[in-house]
Order: structure tokens, then sequence, then C-alpha cells
């Protein structure tokens, strides 16, 4: 049954994400909070990863293709983004 309420879910945010032009985020975090019983930080972990293979990775394919990517730049970054949330969710977790 839980597997027919997160195909559920999935559609009912992706049409709403969809139909009006916003993030997933602010979307999934409460209904898997309310809906699922998740915790708050296990649903925004998820909503991240949820995201990223359809959302991130498509539109740096597009970009990559038209060469509009800095990658030492980006690289650079994404390592101190990693670094800054890994660190950053240190203090989250002595809640």
């Amino acid at each position: 049954m839980w597997y027919a309420e997160v195909v559920a879910l999935g559609l009912v945010v992706g049409v709403l994400v969809g139909l009006m032009g916003i993030g997933g985020g602010g979307c999934w975090c409460p209904a898997m909070v309310y809906l699922l019983a998740m915790d708050q930080h296990v649903a925004q972990g998820t909503s991240l990863f949820l995201q990223l293979p359809p959302l991130g990775l498509a539109a740096l394919l597009v970009y990559w293709r038209k060469k509009q990517v800095d990658l030492p730049a980006g690289a650079i970054c994404a390592l101190g983004f990693l670094l800054g949330g890994f660190f950053g969710s240190k203090n989250c977790n002595s809640t």
C-alpha cells in the first residue's frame, strides 16, 4: 500500500509543479512529512535525491552540449557546496 501512496504523491506533485512552475521541494517535503509520516530531515534528503537526476543532470546535459559549462569553476563550486552542506548539516543532527 505504501508504494501506491508514493506513486500517487509523485503524480500529484508532478502535475502541480508542471502547472504552477514551482519547485518540487515546496510540495514534496510537507507531503512526505504529513502524508508519508517521514521525519523532516529524511523528507528533505529524499526530495533532493529524487529531483537531482531528472532536473539537474538533464539540464546540465543541455548546457554541456551548448558548451555553456565552465567545468573548473563548477567543480570548485561543487566541492565547496558539498563541504558546506556536509558541515552545515552537522548542526541539524544535534537537535
